[in-house]
């Protein structure tokens, strides 16, 4: 049986995904998502390091509300572009308990 690491109402997780090119230099970043139940919308998100291609987003309350697999995706815009990174999938598990 596989565990999730995050679980419906985690607060304070960092979800970090690999844009697959180095944003130090973007002027915007994401991390787009959908939900289980197909509603979607995205995530401010910050540079990991300097010269680094991973961006993360730290969660708050209400954030992670739903429990099964999440699609995720980077995005950074640049002075003269933007774009997406390779969407990947992120596992929430259930709770015992309610909040």
């Amino acid at each position: 049986m596989a565990t999730e690491k995050i679980r419906v109402g985690d607060v304070g997780v960092r979800i970090i995904v690999d844009a697959g090119l180095e944003v130090a230099s973007a002027s915007e970043l994401r991390i787009y998502y959908e939900k289980p139940s197909g509603v979607s919308g995205y995530w401010d998100a910050q540079e990991i390091s300097e010269n680094s291609n991973y961006i993360e987003h730290v969660t708050t309350a209400g954030e992670i509300d739903e429990s099964g697999k999440w699609r995720i995706q980077s995005w950074a815009q640049f002075p003269t572009w933007y774009g997406s990174g390779t969407p990947t999938v992120l596992r929430v598990g259930e709770n015992i308990y309610s909040n």
